[in-house]
């Protein structure tokens, strides 16, 4: 997993976790001045199956999912996964050596900020089963013209359904022109890069950066064509 670009606030009380939940229809929605998409709606959401079980999930905007504290819970719990805190670490986010309620408020922040000021845009990944559990994470950020920069998060026991959350994101995209994606993650993160790979991106540069973790290898998809054969 590459989750390293998810960011880390300061918060003083937690009023975005009382953000009323509500429910949204229609796929790939998007805002539009004088005709021309001007940015993406947080009112979106796609259905996503996994393609092995055939279980279902939604993929969300952050604004669109009510934070219970069940909810900040389950998100300490997976934030607290190995390999999930290694790429948060990764990113630069300071936490210690858990991943506490407080980071998890602290992004919760940082995803509704994003979306309030047109800055950068986070998903979830929730089941379809009425519980609304989190599966997954995706960002969009970094935009430059037609380019964004994406990064994820898939929780341990949901493994297998990133790739195809992340086809659904990238067709969500289409929708306000976006031309391209990139992505970055360490070359030793063999599971990461297939899930670039199913998504249709590719390696475009072998030795980008070279840190602490490890070399840091970067994935470019083109949004202007489709894959001939699904994940």
């Amino acid at each position: 997993m590459q989750a390293g670009f998810f960011g880390d606030t300061k918060i003083r009380d937690s009023s975005y976790l009382r953000t009323a939940c509500r429910e949204f229809r229609g796929r790939f929605a998007f805002v539009t001045r004088n005709g021309i998409v001007q940015r993406p709606d947080p009112t979106v959401q796609a259905d996503v199956v996994h393609p092995k079980t055939g279980q279902r999930f939604v993929l969300l905007s952050a604004p669109s999912l009510y934070f219970s504290e069940s909810r900040v819970g389950d998100l300490v719990r997976i934030c607290n996964s190995p390999d999930i805190m290694q790429m948060i670490r990764q990113g630069g986010v300071p936490i210690g050596s858990k991943y506490t309620r407080r980071n998890a408020v602290s992004f919760i922040k940082y995803c509704n900020e994003g979306w309030e000021e047109d800055d950068h845009y986070v998903f979830f990944l929730v089941t379809n089963d009425g519980r609304q559990r989190i599966a997954g994470c995706y960002e969009l950020r970094n935009r430059h013209r037609e380019t964004f920069e994406t990064g994820y998060w898939i929780a341990p026991e949901y493994r297998g359904i990133g790739a195809t959350g992340l086809l659904a994101l990238i067709e969500f995209c289409r929708t306000f022109q976006v031309g391209s994606l990139y992505a970055r993650a360490l070359e030793a993160n063999q599971a990461s890069r297939r899930l670039l790979e199913k998504a249709g991106f590719r390696c475009v540069r072998s030795k980008s950066e070279a840190g602490p973790h490890g070399t840091m290898l970067r994935y470019e998809r083109s949004l202007r064509t489709r894959l001939k054969t699904p994940p």
